[in-house]
């Protein structure tokens, strides 16, 4: 118990650049969240097609789409 407050701690210290600005590095302090499997892909390509996952599970013509 206590190292996991302390580790909760230093997750947060961790996640300002203390040098340049006491503003957030967002990429610090997303990679101390404990995160989650769900979104893992479960039925990986056999043939080594690409995989991804888009914004939307379909759009109209001339709308966009994010990969």
């Amino acid at each position: 118990m206590r190292s996991a407050a302390v580790c909760a701690v230093l997750a947060v210290l961790c996640c300002f650049d203390r040098q340049a600005t006491s503003d957030p590095i967002p990429v610090l302090c997303e990679n101390q969240r404990p995160g989650n499997p769900d979104w893992e892909v479960t039925n990986p390509a056999a043939n080594g097609e690409i995989e991804g996952y888009v914004s939307a599970t379909s759009i109209n013509r001339g709308e966009i789409i994010d990969l």
